[in-house]
């Protein structure tokens, strides 16, 4: 048997601005915040790049928000921390975050309306292939507490667990050296 490093790594949450400050992104900012985290040992971050900043509407991923992320990775790289990438937030810190178009979609299912998930396989397609041309991505997830997604979306355990295979497999074919 093959033992592996014990890894220590923790969920970024920005100092400034909380999860908002990717509206803002400060770069120095998060440079304080990921030498910090280095500086007491951790070796990787999980980030979570607010989907309804970074995909607006269905149609719409901002290269903006793309930039600001892959800038983080950058700065985490300065301090030799690994990353993981979390796609989609249906929950996190007791808040939802959630597209406009997800919520007024309407009442269409995120997990079975072959127009939404062709939005969600967009955007998961295109942050996979932009994180993936860094080397310290060492994790792509498919999202947060996804199962809060589910009282507005209505959806079965079969239609859930054929969305994420889907899912996956965007993310593999966007990212697959990763």
């Amino acid at each position: 048997m093959t033992t592996r490093p014990l890894r220590l790594g923790a969920n970024y949450v920005p100092s400034t601005g909380w999860f908002y400050g990717w509206l803002d992104f400060d770069p120095d900012a998060t440079r304080r915040d990921l030498a910090d985290l280095a500086g007491i040992g951790l070796d990787h971050v999980r980030v979570f790049p607010i989907w309804p900043w970074v995909q607006p509407n269905r149609g719409l991923v901002r290269l903006r928000a793309v930039d600001d992320l892959l800038t983080l990775i950058d700065i985490a790289a300065e301090f030799d921390l690994g990353v993981a990438v979390d796609l989609l937030q249906g929950h996190l810190s007791s808040f939802d975050f959630l597209p406009s178009w997800v919520l007024t979609w309407h009442q269409r299912s995120l997990f079975t309306d072959a127009t939404a998930r062709a939005g969600v396989a967009d955007y998961a397609a295109r942050l996979s292939a932009a994180v993936a041309s860094r080397s310290n991505v060492f994790a792509i997830t498919l999202g947060n507490e996804v199962n809060n997604l589910w009282p507005s979306n209505a959806t079965t355990p079969d239609a859930s667990h054929t969305w994420a295979r889907d899912l996956i497999d965007v993310v593999r074919a966007a990212a697959p050296t990763s």
